[in-house]
This record gives structure tokens, C-alpha cells and sequence, in this order.
């Protein structure tokens, strides 16, 4: 199986993976009409497929059909084959889960280590996931780069609010008064930071959050300010706030 999808024995061996492993790979990639087994890249192409045409909040179950054998398998291998057949079919549920990423489900999920297989390629791992971060960043920041855009960013993760880069004032006084009934999370914010920011900025990043919020969580958590004034005017001093 693997033969055929562009992967010789010795590859395999220095691989050093279960053949099981292989085999449901291979699986996943006729599954998805591919021709070759995948690296990690293409691996979480052929589960972001998948989940596009059968998971989702009211998935129904998938039919066995969905997962076919290969075509012109030796008869020998035929019950082998389809014991591991089985087996994924069993696992569909949990891959076509879109509340857990794909590297969260095979590579930390304990049941799911070594459970699948992909090709090692470190550059290409590398520049899919320089790639994503960019994507995701860009995203979240809208393209700007300046203290209070960002601050405003990091603010609204840490309350656990839609992540803005601007605020109106209204927006803004709703955000202290959930900030001041459910308190901030910082790990939150450095969590963020630490996933999504380019790596040559994160711990500037990371300074500029951290001296903020040890300056500022007072004044937005304070009880005496019942008019958020103050609050709102530290708001419009170091974050994005648009009248």
C-alpha cells in the first residue's frame, strides 16, 4: 500500500512507524483521492477535507463506504486490511471533530501518538507552520503593528471578548465592566502572543503586555471608579479607542 502511494520499505523502516499506522494513512489518502502518502502538511489538508465534507456541529454518522479499501488488494491481505479499516472508522468521530485541531488530536492526544503517519519533513513543517502563524496574526491584528492596536488585541483576549484592534467607546466601557465582574486572564493573552505573533517579536510583545497590565489592572479593576472615567481614560491612552 504504501508502495503505491510513492513510499518504499526502506523509508518505512527509518520511519520506524506500526504498520497499522501506515495502513490507515493510506486509507485516509485514497479516501481523499490521493495519489501519495502525505507529510504533515498534506496530512492536515486530507483531516481539514474531511471535516469540511462530513463533520461539522450536526455531522451524521459517516457511512463505511466513505473509507473504501484499495482497490486491487491481494486477497491475502484483505481481512488485515479491513480489521484496520475498522479501526479508522472508529476513530472518524474524534478526527472530524472541528473543536480540536488536527495537531492537538494526533500529536498530543495520547490515544492518537503514533496511531498515523506522515512523511518527516522538517522544512516543509517548518515553512507550513511559519505560514500559518503569519495567516492566523495577520488576521488578528488586521495588519497593524502599533502599541495601542495591539494592547486592545491582548486586552480583549485576556477578558475573553471577540479580539478587536479598535474599540468604540461604548465597546470599550462594556469591556471594563466584564473585566471588573470576571477578571482578566493573563495567561490568555500570553498564550496568544506566544502561538500567533511572529517569533523575532514575541518577547517585545510580551514586555509591552506585561508592563501594561501591571500598570493599568488597578484602575480597571477598581470598584471607586463607579463612572469607568478613569478607566476609560487609561483606555484611550494606551489602547485604540475611536470616539
Amino acid at each position: 500500500m504504501a508502495d503505491a502511494l510513492g513510499v518504499d520499505t526502506t523509508a518505512l523502516e527509518e520511519a520506524g512507524k506500526d504498520a497499522e499506522a501506515v495502513i490507515r494513512t493510506a486509507l485516509l489518502a485514497h479516501a481523499c483521492k490521493r495519489t501519495e502518502l502525505p507529510d504533515w502538511a498534506t496530512f492536515e489538508k486530507m483531516v481539514a477535507a474531511l471535516r469540511k465534507k462530513y463533520g461539522g456541529k450536526d455531522a451524521a454518522p459517516v457511512p463505511a463506504g466513505a473509507l473504501p479499501p484499495p482497490k486491487n488488494l491481494p486477497a491475502e491481505y484483505r481481512a488485515a486490511v479491513e480489521v484496520v479499516r475498522q479501526s479508522v472508522l472508529g476513530d472518524l468521530p474524534r478526527i472530524l471533530d472541528t473543536s480540536v485541531t488536527a495537531h492537538k488530536l494526533f500529536d498530543q492526544t495520547p490515544a492518537f501518538l503514533g496511531r498515523y503517519f506522515w512523511l518527516e519533513d522538517a522544512l516543509t513543517e517548518v515553512e507550513h507552520f511559519d505560514r500559518s502563524v503569519s495567516a492566523a496574526w495577520t488576521k488578528a491584528t488586521s495588519g497593524h503593528s502599533d502599541d495601542g492596536s495591539l494592547l486592545t488585541l491582548f486586552l480583549c483576549v485576556a477578558a475573553s471578548s471577540t479580539p478587536k484592534t479598535v474599540l468604540t467607546e461604548k465597546g470599550a466601557a462594556t469591556l471594563i465592566r466584564k473585566i471588573r465582574k470576571n477578571g482578566l486572564d493573563n495567561v490568555l493573552a500570553v498564550s496568544f502572543i506566544t502561538t500567533h505573533a511572529p517569533q523575532e517579536h514575541q518577547q517585545d510583545y510580551l514586555d509591552l503586555w506585561s508592563n501594561f497590565i501591571e500598570e493599568s489592572l488597578p484602575t480597571l479593576r477598581s470598584d471607586m471608579d463607579y463612572a469607568l472615567q478613569d478607566a476609560l481614560a487609561l483606555l484611550r491612552r494606551e489602547c485604540h479607542i475611536k470616539p
